[in-house]
């Protein structure tokens, strides 16, 4: 269940009916087993508490637990602070900013994106909270029971919760799309990472060796046939590794800054100062052209979301903790960026244009002047990548799966079962491992391949970000009734942080599709715009011709909802502005 747990407990059984994994009474309430010899009254009486809310959360959206309950506050955090990567992730991407933008640019346009990519952190926190699903950004079934049954046929995710009953079909449906295109994609950008970082470490012992695409390939290959198999069979040593991945990554974080602080040649304020436009009419266009350096850094905002299933007391936990580990990764990326952008020197080609391919490798043997100092460190910057696949395997088979199970893809049946005796979605894990072999590939034969596949996984992730948005924007100007939610923005601080995301998502979608240079060769330009109308074109022939028939809606009747929630729903307001805009544009607040 991804790199960082608590232990897991519960019993399980099949359904002998339905033939459905079911969990026993313990994992259903989301609950863990415990001694009764030792734990404490009090502890239990918590914990009873805990799992009934997550019971009520998962009738409320009418779903059975069918994966164990073993996330809490802290192993969240500490999941997503890992799979978030910033720092490696930080100093293996100022190549983009380099380029576009120059140090200045780097730093600023980083702080930029931090700020703005808390709003959409805060949307999206506000929406987890009202419904901790696997699903996320698209809808989850409603099935129910007891008082539920009534409304079986009622349906609730974050798009189709709060679009307009008009759309909300068609809206979830393509925000499980783009989701899913996102997470599968996003694997192979981080494998190659990794890849990247082992193959300098063989150049820095033997400059000799010139690395091929086919090398990155096989590594690629190999190091995600280890996070599946991490994910798959070595689920009970999970609680083991826990200990060892929020400490290493502190570790080299503190390392590599104190490195590069103490041994390093410092710039001076023109680092801040110092913009590089690289052929675009002006700066500020080159650093917009640059922003896919910080938004790979800081994006997978949703990232624990699609473990709500997985989280006991979700509903609260995890909007907190997707708070948490956004500051968090926010300050370690800023302190990276700002050291790696200060201690780079006046020959900036040379770290480009590097014999080991990775900027930040050669960056620590000019700063060390030590081959075996900067292998230790490389090796460990690649192993925190290896953790971060491991994890990013978690997130991409859980939200394949999710969306299997809500009959969104084809072969649904196939990807959306849960193995009996591992307790896990078998299937979604290997074919996101299948897929992302396949998609390794394409480093073989082009260099451009890593840049395009995660500008795809960008385009994909903030589409979703961008729908789910738009839903939840228009439901307070539509003065929609919502859910209660354990992570209330208010009425004002929710409208500004919806219109603010949704502005932010609007612009990155625009910039991701930008090559890196104004006058492209064709083996330069950006192909991911065409990999993504591909699987758009896809997506919707699929749709028409077989999921609109098939895929579980939307919720239809969104204001009966709720009659079984733990508090009171609540009407959600806008402020007075919004009410003049929709006196001037009627037909708008109509669609809206």
């Amino acid at each position: 269940m991804g790199f960082l747990m608590g232990t897991c407990g519960g019993q399980s059984q099949l359904d002998e009916r339905t033939g459905a994994f079911e969990m026993g009474p313990a994992v259903e309430a989301g609950g863990l087993t415990s001694n009764p010899r030792t734990a404490s009254a009090t502890g239990n009486d918590h914990e009873k508490a805990r799992n009934e809310r997550d019971r009520m959360d998962m009738r409320r959206i009418g779903k059975s637990s069918e994966l164990k309950r073993c996330f809490k506050g802290f192993h969240l955090f500490a999941f997503a602070l890992i799979l978030g990567n910033t720092s490696p992730w930080a100093f293996m991407s100022m190549v983009f900013s380099l380029t576009n933008g120059g140090t200045a640019g780097a730093i600023w346009m980083f702080v930029i994106v931090a700020v703005l990519m808390l709003f959409v952190v805060l949307s999206m926190a506000e929406m987890a909270s009202m419904a901790p699903t696997a699903g996320g950004q698209y809808r989850e079934q409603l099935g129910g029971s007891s008082r539920e049954d009534s409304r079986a046929d009622e349906k609730t995710d974050w798009v189709s919760e709060f679009a307009a009953p008009k759309f909300q079909k068609f809206m979830s449906y393509m925000a499980g799309w783009y989701a899913l295109l996102g997470w599968q994609t996003s694997l192979v950008g981080t494998a190659l990472a990794a890849a990247q970082l082992f193959q300098a470490v063989i150049v820095l012992y033997n400059p000799w060796f010139a690395s091929k695409g086919w090398i990155g390939t096989l590594i690629t290959i190999g190091l995600t046939c280890l996070a599946t198999f991490i994910n798959v069979f070595a689920y009970k040593k999970l609680p083991i590794l826990e200990g060892f991945a929020i400490p290493l990554y502190v570790f080299v974080f503190i390392a590599m800054i104190a490195v590069f602080w103490v041994m390093g040649d410092r710039g001076g304020e023109a680092v801040f100062t110092t913009f590089s436009s690289n052929g675009w009419q002006n700066d500020s266009v080159s650093c917009m052209v640059g922003i896919l350096a910080p938004v790979i850094t800081l994006i997978g905002s949703d990232s624990q979301a699609h473990l709500s299933e997985e989280t006991l007391d979700a509903a609260r936990v995890v909007p907190r903790a997707m708070v948490a580990t956004a500051l968090a990764n926010y300050s370690f990326g800023l302190a990276s960026i700002v050291t790696a952008m200060c201690v780079l020197g006046p020959d900036i080609d040379a770290i480009r244009n590097t014999r080991t391919g990775v900027p930040v490798v050669e960056l620590l043997l000019r700063t060390t002047g030590s081959v075996s100092a900067t292998v230790v460190l490389t090796c460990l910057l690649g192993l925190l990548f290896v953790c971060c696949l491991t994890n990013n395997v978690t997130t991409a088979s859980r939200q394949l799966w999710s969306f299997a199970r809500d009959k969104g893809v084809p072969f649904h049946q196939y990807f959306s079962w849960v193995s009996p005796t591992k307790n896990t979605p078998m299937r979604s894990t290997v074919f996101t491992l299948l897929l992302t072999c396949v998609l390794s590939l394409f480093n073989t034969f082009s260099a451009v391949a890593l840049t395009t596949l995660t500008s795809l996984s960008l385009t994909g992730l903030i589409s979703s970000y961008l729908l789910t948005v738009v839903a939840m924007l228009s439901a307070r100007i539509r003065r929609a009734t919502l859910p209660p939610s354990r992570f209330d923005l208010g009425p004002v601080l929710g409208f500004m942080c919806n219109a603010v995301a949704l502005i932010f998502l609007c612009v990155v979608l625009v910039m991701m599709f930008f090559p890196t240079t104004p006058k492209p060769e064709p083996a330069d330009m950006n192909w991911s715009v065409v990999m993504y109308g591909f699987v758009t074109v896809t997506m919707l022939v699929f749709y028409f011709r077989r999921a609109k028939y098939i895929f579980d809606g939307p919720v239809t009747t969104v204001s009966s909802q709720w009659n079984t929630a733990t508090s009171d729903d609540r009407t959600v307001s806008a402020p007075a502005s919004v009410a003049l805009l929709k006196a001037l544009f009627p037909k708008l607040a109509k669609i809206l």
